[in-house]
């Protein structure tokens, strides 16, 4: 169960500590690594879990997991996983290969906060934001409903907002009785006073 080596120790089975401290002059490794040479997609590389149990209820327990991302056994995806009260584990996180960072929704199935490394671009709502001509984007996908990007203030009053409203109208609001500005140049062109006067060149 239990052999010194030249370099250390090998163990076969599980340690059980109280806990580990890791030290090699500011070049402490800890490596968790697969050594049966799987390239299987999915396969796991090597897993840090969190866990504890409850013997009146399933395990409760996150986890930090590095998978095989391609066939060839060269790329790895990192993910980052909890659990809900059933023990399923729910993805929260994946850091692809790319570059590419997901952040998933509750039921921990589908990324709805994306970032596109290659494209530089930020889907929120969606995992494939849309480029326009290789610019960094940012893609805001609602609900049948449409989408909302609201502005507050520090104190939390909503101050204004961008509204979708699918096949209907965009809207261009303020939420208190202030005028909407256009400004280019740093400098005012048009405004629409709260009482829904327009000044062109003119406050």
């Amino acid at each position: 169960k239990l052999a010194t080596t030249a370099t250390g120790i090998d163990v076969t089975g599980t340690i059980l500590a109280d806990g580990l401290t890791v030290g090699n002059n500011g070049n402490s490794t800890l490596n968790l690594k697969s050594t049966d040479g799987s390239t299987t997609t999915g396969h796991v590389l090597g897993k840090l879990e969190f866990e504890s149990s409850d013997a009146s209820g399933p395990a409760v327990k996150s986890t930090i997991k590095a998978v095989v991302a391609d066939s060839f056994g060269r790329d790895s995806e990192l993910y980052f996983t909890t659990s809900d009260n059933t023990s399923n584990d729910l993805t929260r996180l994946k850091i692809a290969a790319n570059g590419d960072i997901s952040f998933y929704e509750d039921t921990g199935t589908t990324a709805k906060f994306f970032w596109d490394a290659s494209a530089e671009s930020l889907g929120i709502g969606t995992s494939s934001p849309s480029a326009f001509a290789n610019y960094t984007n940012v893609t805001l996908k609602g609900g049948s409903n449409g989408s909302n990007l609201d502005f507050h203030s520090s104190g939390g009053t909503r101050v204004g907002a961008i509204v979708s409203n699918p096949g209907t109208e965009l809207i261009v609001e303020t939420g208190e009785a202030t005028p909407l500005v256009f400004k280019t140049n740093s400098a005012e062109r048009m405004r629409i006073s709260s009482s829904g006067n327009v000044g062109i060149g003119s406050s």
